[in-house]
């Protein structure tokens, strides 16, 4: 324990010894164990960071998940502190129990209401436990996860003093900040950084008044200072300065966005809080790459970042920004995820003196028909050029439309494992002030280094029902996600999910003509969950396995209430099922045809299974599909004019009816025949059986 020794008015040498600094019995130091929440992926290699005293990374977990603190032993507490993440963009609400047996729990505070954000401080009568937990109820993230930089516990003597927690990070902020402001500054240089003098000129201006600066005497203006008060802008007042780097400003000193670095000043402090750079890689007059700069605490964590973002096609189209930064939420789905484009998150290593590739590095987009969307992107998540997973997705049927179909990806594979990408893969950037990002992959490469990866695991996700979206947002349910398919927090079913875990299909897709769908090579299990009303319920529930082990299945399942037992079940071995190359333009011919297929041969049989059953059956899905989808369904014109959802819901209807026709009818002579048609998917032979018995 820290003492502090005062010296007393006309007694010299004499010492007081003052009482000790509090101890923070949350922190692992102290013995204190943290349960629940994980490390974010940028201190994945770090022990947990929610309680080590830091604040260089974080530690989430979706609502569900609470957060325990195990004490080293009884502790008499009266204070929790939390800093939470995001503290400019997301709130948290939670409640806080305490417990001296790690049995019995006691609520002794919370925040039920309002907007809580960043720090948190909660009080309450003192309690001696040996465990606290926080359960986190409401947020308004939309993956609906919470998010701890650190975590405190306290017996303060005076609880309007700052902790020990709060001190720590006060100091941290100071000698951080100063750090990082040199890092922003060495790279964007000297002429973006502004004195207090000129701010307080800037926040003086009115109405579009700019300040400007010749700095090479040409005469005409290199630099503008101005106020940024554009009504997309939240952030007031935004102080920005943007120098011209091709020395093509007008007497107005109005930028563009060229070859122009805009660098912005939140609140008129004298920081740099944001900056783009914009490049014109080729002389045309337009971007065609911009740089994103955010301090630490911005994004991803507490340290400087860049995303570089290349227009590889040169559509001159890149990303919206709001406060002169990406935010996904209102920036997403105005921003250009389309055509061929890529871009690549880096942090700053302070031990290298470097941009390092992390998180999405890189993340590209390829148009493959030239129609000025992305048919297939991937997503690489790695660390400088080691990628560990991949989301390689592909729009199947080629039905995204420039205006009013965008990223609609049908599939994807996810694969997970370790790849170094090769020197002769890889590129860098050099950066505003000559130095050079270290080497990613580079964007020509991305299919080829992707497929050769020898990964440990694939998954394939296919969307059934032709709506890639995430249904809990108003906002976000009616995009399409341009992340691919099966990336995204989705809180339904109507996915198809099938695993190969030892990677021995090599990312191969096969046709099996049982179900007239595409399936991955080497999946030992698959799954869908069905959940045909949206009600974030499972209704039923449809599984594939390959029991002999030869890369293709062999049983399909379905249960139609989703409770472990299926009511139907066929075993098909022999079968000759053929590999199906992803060359595109062939693809896609395939995949509709076969597609089409599927939808007559339901067309065929359906009617005919509708008479089998007489008036007294009836399929719920149908009902939905008819009758209340046209109604209550927020996408139901979508799904009606997609041949996949349709398709979805007419095996679903078509699964149901057969059921009920097997109660009915499955003791009468014709019907082993019929079945062993329906079996095989041979729909227009099964109707045809059923119509010659009657």
């Amino acid at each position: 324990m820290r003492l502090l020794v005062a010296t007393l008015s006309g007694m010299v040498g004499a010492c007081v010894l003052l009482a000790p600094e509090p101890t923070n019995f949350a922190l692992a130091k102290s013995g204190a164990v943290v349960i629940g929440p994980k490390n974010s992926s940028q201190s994945a290699h770090r022990p947990p960071v929610i309680n080590d005293g830091r604040f260089d990374g974080y530690a989430w977990a979706y609502l569900k998940t609470p957060v325990l603190i195990r004490f080293a032993e009884a502790q008499t507490i009266n204070t929790i502190e939390l800093y939470l993440y995001h503290e400019r963009r997301a709130w948290y609400r939670f409640y806080v129990e305490v417990s001296a047996d790690g049995e019995t729990w006691q609520r002794v505070a919370g925040r039920s209401e309002g907007y809580p954000r960043g720090w948190q401080r909660l009080t309450f009568e003192p309690v001696q436990c040996r465990a606290a937990r926080i359960t986190f109820t409401d947020t308004s993230i939309s993956a609906r996860s919470y998010h701890i930089v650190e975590i405190g516990a306290f017996m303060l003597t005076d609880p309007s003093q700052p902790s020990p927690l709060r001190v720590a990070y006060q100091q941290w902020l100071k000698e951080d900040k100063r750090r990082d402001e040199g890092i922003l500054r060495r790279f964007l240089g000297d002429e973006t950084h502004m004195t207090p003098e000129e701010v307080q000129r800037v926040l003086e201006l009115k109405g579009d008044e700019r300040l400007t600066k010749d700095l090479d005497g040409d005469g005409d203006p290199d630099v503008a200072d101005f106020l940024d008060t554009a009504p997309r802008h939240t952030v007031k007042p935004l102080v920005v300065r943007v120098i011209d780097d091709d020395d093509d400003m007008g007497p107005d000193g109005r930028g563009d966005r060229d070859s122009d670095c805009y660098v912005a000043d939140w609140q008129g402090d004298g920081s740099i809080d944001r900056a783009i750079d914009y490049w014109d890689l080729d002389g045309d007059g337009d971007a065609d790459r911009m740089d994103l700069y955010y301090p630490p605490g911005a994004w991803h964590g507490n340290k400087v970042e860049v995303v570089v973002v290349r227009d590889v096609g040169d559509d001159n189209k890149m990303w919206w920004t709001r406060n002169y930064e990406y935010q996904q939420g209102p920036c997403q789905w105005k921003s250009d995820f389309n055509g061929d484009e890529m871009f690549c998150m880096f942090y700053y290593d302070r031990r290298a003196r470097q941009f390092v590739p992390h998180l999405e590095a890189p993340f590209t987009h390829h148009d493959l028909d030239g129609d000025g969307v992305a048919e297939m992107t991937i997503q690489f998540l790695g660390h400088g050029q080691t990628l560990r997973s991949i989301r390689y997705s592909f729009d199947a049927d080629n039905d995204s439309n420039p205006t009013t179909n965008r990223r609609d990806y049908d599939f994807s594979f996810n694969c997970v494992g370790r790849l170094v990408v090769p020197e002769d893969k890889s590129t860098s950037d050099t950066l505003r002030n000559g130095e050079a990002t270290q080497r990613y992959l580079d964007w020509p490469f991305a299919r080829e280094v992707a497929e050769a990866g020898e990964w440990k695991s694939c998954r394939l996700c296919w969307d059934e029902i032709d709506n890639n979206v995430n249904p809990a947002s108003k906002w976000e349910r009616n995009h399409e996600r341009w992340e691919g398919v099966g990336g995204y927090p989705m809180r339904e079913g109507n996915k198809r999910w099938e695993t190969d875990q030892d990677y021995s299909g090599k990312m191969q897709l096969y046709y099996w003509p049982l179900d007239r769908r595409l399936h991955l090579f080497g999946a030992e299990t698959g799954y869908i969950n069905v959940d045909y009303d949206h009600d974030y319920r499972t209704d039923a529930k449809i599984t594939y396995r390959d029991e002999d082990g030869d890369g293709f299945f062999d049983i399909w399942s379905f249960d139609a209430d989703a409770k472990g037992g299926p009511e139907h079940t066929v075993s098909v071995r022999g079968v000759k099922r053929e590999l199906v190359p992803i060359e595109y333009e062939q693809f896609v011919r395939r995949y509709r045809a076969w597609l089409q297929e599927a939808l007559s041969a339901n067309e065929a049989l359906i009617p005919v299974l509708r008479k089998l059953v007489g008036e007294q059956g009836k399929s719920r899905i149908e009902d939905w599909w008819r009758n209340e989808r046209p109604q209550r369904y927020y996408a139901a014109e979508k799904l009606a004019h997609s041949r996949e959802a349709t398709r979805y819901y007419q095996d679903l209807s078509r699964e149901e009816l057969f059921l009920q026709a097997k109660r009915r009818c499955g003791d009468r002579p014709w019907w082993k025949d019929f079945q062993t048609a329906y079996d095989a998917g041979l729909f227009e032979r099964a109707a045809r059986i059923a119509e010659g018995a009657h």
